[in-house]
């Protein structure tokens, strides 16, 4: 059994001194201060209560364990209330300045001062982490302006608390005015759960439902009409597999910072993943996302368990559209076209090719039959990276039923063991013009294998 090791959350006090701060003669009274020294004295009382919450539910099993139904709900509790601090002392504090990492060190310094947050991190020494306060400290404060060229009045808030091994993140999307700071948008683990209906066992729910551990985001540029969406993406561990999983979703702001419009959300496989476990860009009117997931067929068969994966969406001002394949080159991409249903595969085939879909429907039938092919080679226009045309050669045995002639409609099938399938790469995207019963032939295609050979 491998010995889990981590950083002990710091005990937590609740600091009677801040509601009487706000209180004369037991009766409520105003100040500048009252709004934060509240919030903050909330959160305390709810952080001591999930101090109860320390022992596991079983025995330490090499996996992280589950969270109580209570603390669940006191998590939940916590980071709204740890929110509402943050946005109380910011509005009480807005002399300008101060950079968004001194307003961090400040908000920080606030916590420790108040008996909540880890000044530093401490080694627990070879007792079992299971066995260290559990739940509800506070393992990140971040502040930071994400857009600063674009959207220079949106600062992003970000609170996360222990749940075990992991933690449960929560981004808050703060707008600075005339009035001080509001919330644009929040993505939480109970804004997740609680933006639409989800079946209980919908993979997103079920990742989701644990915390949204290691949190991050990127805020897209404005569009010309000052519309931005927002990415975010969280990972959780698998232990003890090495499979966890990655869930994300692309977010636009409306009115009511907890109701984000949610134009995509999804989970996906991911191995190994302990740090740079995926990558996104976006701009205005895209996204991407790449990321190593479950391998495809053609790469199980080539001796590869997982596969880099990209993802690709245009964001539009009320739904994104996922485009082209699911793929990062040709052969993932060859898997891909014939696992999936023609209806969505013909975006990624050359409507001038005629008999594709008919290709499709017979390759379709053969993988579905478990005629399972083997990697022949691979031909290319140039040496990568340079290559933009690409061949892949499938073997089958026995032989398959494939359609005969070049025409549309042209009456007659034929039997094969090899099958050249010709994939485009185009900008990060890829497209299949043609199959073919024989390979390439002439000038200008190269071998793969001799581009990779040694000199």
């Amino acid at each position: 059994m491998t010995e889990t090791r981590r950083a002990a959350p710091c005990l937590l006090a609740i600091p009677v001194f801040l509601v009487a701060a706000c209180r004369v003669d037991g009766r409520e009274a105003k100040g500048p201060r009252c709004d934060s020294d509240r919030a903050l004295a909330a959160a305390t009382e709810t952080a001591a209560k999930l101090t109860v919450f320390q022992e596991p539910p079983n025995e330490y099993d090499d996996s992280f364990c589950e969270l109580p139904s209570e603390a669940e709900r006191l998590l939940r509790l916590l980071h709204r209330q740890l929110a509402d601090w943050a946005i109380a002392w910011l509005n009480e504090n807005r002399e300008t300045g101060r950079t968004p990492e001194e307003i961090q060190a400040e908000l920080q310094a606030a916590l420790g001062a108040a008996g909540i947050g880890c000044p530093k991190a401490i080694d627990p020494g070879p007792a079992l982490a299971c066995k260290l306060p559990w739940f509800g400290a506070i393992q990140r404060l971040r502040f930071e302006r994400p857009q600063p060229e674009a959207l220079p009045r949106h600062f992003a808030l970000m609170i996360s608390l222990s749940t075990g091994f992991v933690e449960d993140a929560a981004l808050y999307l703060l707008e600075r005015g005339p009035k001080g700071f509001r919330p644009v948008l929040e993505w939480s683990t109970e804004v997740a759960l609680a933006s639409e209906p989800l079946a209980e066992d919908d993979p997103f729910r079920k990742d989701v439902r644990k915390g949204l551990n290691e949190l991050d985001f990127q805020l897209s540029p404005p569009d010309p009409e000052g519309r931005f969406f927002i990415f975010a993406i969280s990972r959780q561990p698998g232990w003890p597999s090495s499979w966890g999983a990655i869930s994300w979703a692309i977010l636009r702001p409306r009115p009511d910072a907890r109701s984000p419009k949610v134009l995509v959300r999804d989970s996906a496989g991911q191995r190994n993943c302990y740090e740079d476990c995926f990558r996104f860009s976006a701009d205005s009117e895209t996204l991407v996302l790449e990321f190593n997931g479950r391998a495809d067929l053609l790469s199980v068969l080539a001796g590869y368990d997982q596969s880099l994966i990209r993802r690709q969406w245009r964001v539009l001002p009320d739904r994104a559209e996922e485009y082209g394949a699911p793929a990062s080159d040709a052969r993932s991409f060859v898997s891909v076209f014939l696992s999936t249903a023609w209806g969505k595969a013909r975006a990624w085939a050359d409507a001038a090719e005629p008999r594709l879909e008919e290709w499709h429907a017979a390759l379709s039938r053969a993988l579905a039959a478990a005629a399972v092919p083997d990697f022949g080679n691979r031909w290319a226009d140039a040496c990568p990276p340079d290559s933009r045309h690409w061949v892949v050669e499938l073997i089958f045995d026995p032989e398959i039923v494939v359609p005969a002639g070049r025409t549309s409609g042209e009456e007659g099938l034929s039997c094969a063991s090899r099958v050249y399938v010709h994939v485009e790469e185009i900008g990060d995207d890829f497209l299949l013009r043609n199959i073919a019963l024989r390979p390439p032939d002439g000038e200008g295609w190269t071998e793969v294998g001799a581009c990779l050979a040694d000199p």
